[in-house]
């Protein structure tokens, strides 16, 4: 997934493409996703939210399509170390 980090790193929006399979059966999702850190604390909630759309190639003559959608709460917690490349 790509995005941006907005509004003083509280916010970020993105776009997403997926690859779906199960059983044997494939399908994609393509989806926004918006996450909101409401404090700037190293331990802050996480909401998050995605919509979208998901296409699977099933039985049924052309396949199937579906709205996405996804709330999801959580925690965001900040470590202190950088990771550098050697």
């Amino acid at each position: 997934m790509n995005g941006l980090t907005i509004f003083n790193k509280k916010l970020f929006a993105g776009i997403g493409l997926g690859y779906l399979n199960f059983e044997g059966i494939h399908g994609v999702s393509v989806f926004a996703d918006l996450e909101y850190l409401p404090l700037k604390s190293r331990a802050t909630p996480l909401l998050n939210l995605k919509i979208g759309h998901i296409h699977i190639w099933n039985q049924y003559e052309g396949g199937t399509g579906t709205m996405l959608g996804e709330i999801a709460l959580g925690i965001n917690y900040k470590t202190d170390r950088k990771i550098q490349a050697t």
